[in-house]
């Protein structure tokens, strides 16, 4: 398993909060999208941020060069000049929603919105499945429930306990909006 040092949490932190930016969900109406326009929309939001972590100075020069790594590092099916590989496990072929490839690290995002049990179950089984092959696996569920059920129990004991256990056991990071 990956190690999980302070820095390395602080990065998946960092787009951790981009993935669950107000921005992102006060804008656009996420109940009535398909999870395709909801990851077409964060795309721009992880770009950018990406392009502010590794910019190492404040010239445009530094920026352009930033932001030319932030592009060639996501990679996600939205955008056509790059692939994301399917992984076999089980004999059937996954793929994760996003992948971030970074100098020593490779992150997986999985994105799933969804009301019920089996739409949160179907995301941590595959955020599993990715954690065979990637060093981390960011997994954010939509809440889309009326009454935002799922959002309200996150911290809960159970699920703050599998939370947990899906970090210090599979390098998953878990969150909800």
């Amino acid at each position: 398993m990956t190690s999980k040092s302070r820095k390395r949490k602080e990065y998946l932190l960092e787009i951790m909060d981009v993935l669950r930016s107000e921005n992102i969900y006060d804008t656009i109406d996420y109940c009535r999208q398909d999870e395709g326009k909801i990851k077409q929309f964060i795309y721009p939001y992880l770009v950018e941020a990406l392009t502010n972590h590794y910019a190492k100075g404040p010239t445009k020069k530094d920026i352009d060069i930033a932001r030319q790594k932030a592009r060639k590092n996501i990679l996600w099916e939205g955008n056509k000049k790059t692939t994301v590989n399917n992984i076999v496990v089980f004999g059937v072929q996954h793929r994760p929603d996003m992948v971030i490839k970074d100098d020593d690290i490779s992150i997986a995002i999985e994105i799933k919105k969804g009301d019920n049990g089996s739409d949160i179950r179907g995301g941590i089984g595959q955020s599993l499945i990715y954690s065979t092959t990637y060093d981390f696996v960011l997994y954010l569920f939509i809440d889309t429930s009326a009454d935002k059920k799922i959002l309200n129990s996150y911290n809960s004991e159970k699920e703050s306990n599998l939370s947990i256990g899906l970090w210090d056991n599979y390098n998953i990071m878990f969150n909800i909006v």
